[in-house]
């Protein structure tokens, strides 16, 4: 582990009944705390390697121009979940959520703020959109606080 994050813990909210995607080599999306020392304080989210037991990409790392199509289930996870969790965070108070300098990693500071933004990222990755990006009223509708029904399909 990097000496700028902390182990995750895991989430116990109220929220939890929502299904943890977790990508065909076993990583799931979970929230590290920053120390501030290299980059802004706050929770931020990343995957988690389990093969290496490690913290793997933040969401926000990557830029995606306007009409990006994933081509991988890799790609189509990270766009998915960035997508959710940038249309969220720019939802909340300024005051609340900074992104990063030089990457577009986003830390909230209440880990609250963070359970909530991985909430949407996880529901957006199990309606599963594989192969096209996210339909712009999804997006808006997740960041609302839309929870689709259950068995729903796109």
């Amino acid at each position: 582990m990097s000496n700028t994050t902390k182990k995750p813990t895991p989430s116990k909210t109220k929220t939890s009944k929502v299904k943890r995607y977790v990508a065909p080599e076993g990583e799931y999306l979970d929230i590290f705390e920053s120390n501030g020392h290299q980059q802004p304080y706050g929770y931020f989210i990343a995957w988690y390697l389990v093969e290496d037991a490690d913290m793997g990409g933040c969401l926000g790392d990557e830029k995606y121009p306007k009409n990006f199509v994933p081509k991988t289930e890799d790609s189509w996870s990270c766009y998915t979940a960035t997508m959710a969790v940038d249309a969220f965070a720019k939802g909340l108070d300024p005051d609340q959520v900074t992104q990063g300098h030089k990457s577009g990693v986003w830390y909230f500071e209440r880990r609250t703020d963070a359970v909530a933004a991985l909430r949407q990222a996880n529901i957006a990755l199990n309606l599963g959109w594989h192969d096209k990006p996210m339909p712009d009223w999804a997006i808006t509708a997740l960041a609302a606080g839309w929870t689709p029904p259950k068995d729903w399909k796109p």
